[in-house]
């Protein structure tokens, strides 16, 4: 499943993390993560790029291929170190 604007946008907000922050996490100019999430194009190798660094800061991404479901969770661990 492709990584979609608003998963993006919706995990920024569960880590509390800024484009400029993502961006320097990923690699991947913060312009071009806003420009995705407000509905602009991004590659595959974006996506995975972007992908690959929230998993690693604690969001796991959900969907269903076959209703086009997606959605974005916190991952519990994350949840009780702040606790």
């Amino acid at each position: 499943m492709l990584l979609d604007r608003l998963q993006v946008k919706a995990a920024r907000a569960l880590l509390e993390i800024g484009v400029r922050e993502l961006g320097e996490e990923s690699g991947v100019n913060y312009n071009t993560i806003s420009r995705f999430e407000n509905g602009g194009s991004a590659s595959i190798r974006t996506r995975e790029a972007l992908r690959e660094t929230l998993e690693l800061l604690g969001v796991q991404f959900v969907g269903d291929e076959h209703t086009e479901d997606v959605g974005v969770v916190l991952q519990r661990a994350e949840l009780e170190d702040d606790e």
